[in-house]
């Protein structure tokens, strides 16, 4: 570009980044010859030698779970706004994987990083840290240079097993092996301790074989025989609070196919509010997580973090709310 505007290539320099240094017949010269032949600055090499990487990293366990998908897409949109281009990562819920794109990203390509993490507990020798990073729903051992921000997994889990007992019905917790994450432990918290306060005793918490991506792509592979049990014998109206909405839907497609009456014999809440538990028949009772707020908040705090401004507080805890629909 400098050849064809016959001047230096510091000039076209100062142009494209607007340092001054130059004169208007010069400036329109060059953007001119640059809208003619198309020309576009390298945007890496720039970074690089500025040692300023516009670049932000998002990990997340599965890019088709609506949940993480909505964030993304949140996330990505106020940064490329605020100049920056994000680079998505699909960390399958393997730590190895997470580890590895954290590793890489952190490694001079990212100016920082949103984690919704699969680590049970974060040590410092794991990664090597180095830029910001923002953890979304999971808290692993808290490190320098990190914020959590997280939704009212335990509130969510305490307005949702008292509404089921305000129901009249007999409440159980349904959860997947994938048991580890801290927001899954703060939500069977929640329901342990409705059930103590209210002298609600016996084996509550039933665990499936299925995760619950298996089971929303194929709700009728359900298969436990504790919950065919209950649902056999369903003397009294029971009530099943489920860890998200995916295993609520097969929960009802199962219910269904047995003939169990929905609400009447038994009532279904989930957990996320996402798009199945609206557009399933019946809709789903949920908890449901402020996914603007949460995405906002990651957002704002990690671009501040990169600019060396104030941070919130960690962790930051996400009121959620109970949508009523028709399964309660």
């Amino acid at each position: 570009m400098a050849e064809i505007c016959g001047v230096s290539i510091s000039t076209v320099s100062r142009v494209l980044n607007k340092n001054g240094r130059y004169s208007q017949a010069t400036e329109k010269k060059i953007l001119a010859a640059c809208k003619k032949y198309n020309y576009q600055q390298n945007v890496i090499a720039r970074s690089l030698r500025t040692n300023s990487l516009k670049i932000i990293g998002i990990l997340v366990p599965d890019i088709t779970n609506p949940f993480y998908a909505a964030i993304v897409k949140s996330c990505e949109s106020y940064f490329f706004k605020n100049g920056y281009l994000t680079i998505v990562c699909n960390t399958e819920r393997s730590f190895e994987n997470e580890q590895r794109y954290v590793n890489a990203l952190s490694n001079h390509i990212a100016a920082g990083l949103i984690i919704i993490s699969n680590q049970r507990k974060l040590e410092p020798t794991n990664y090597n840290l180095t830029i910001p990073i923002i953890y979304i729903d999971r808290s692993p051992a808290p490190l320098q240079n990190t914020l959590m921000i997280l939704s009212d997994n335990y509130g969510g889990a305490l307005a949702a097993t008292n509404y089921l007992i305000n129901c009249k019905a007999d409440p159980y917790f349904i959860t997947t092996p994938t048991t580890e994450a801290s927001s899954t432990k703060e939500r069977i918290r929640g329901f342990k301790d409705v059930l103590k306060k209210q002298h609600i005793h016996g084996e509550r918490i039933i665990t499936l074989n299925n995760t619950s991506d298996e089971l929303v792509n194929s709700p009728q592979n359900i298969n436990n025989t504790q919950l065919i049990n209950i649902l056999k014998n369903n003397k009294n109206k029971i009530g099943f609070f489920t860890v998200n909405d995916n295993v609520a839907f097969a929960v009802v497609k199962l219910a269904i196919y047995m003939g169990v009456k929905i609400p009447d014999q038994l009532c279904i809440i989930g957990f996320d509010d996402s798009p199945l538990a609206s557009l399933s028949v019946p809709q789903i009772t949920t908890i449901r997580q402020n996914i603007p707020r949460i995405s906002s908040l990651a957002s704002e705090n990690l671009l501040n973090s990169i600019k060396k401004r104030t941070i919130s507080q960690s962790p930051v805890i996400i009121p959620v709310s109970l949508v009523k629909r028709d399964t309660t």
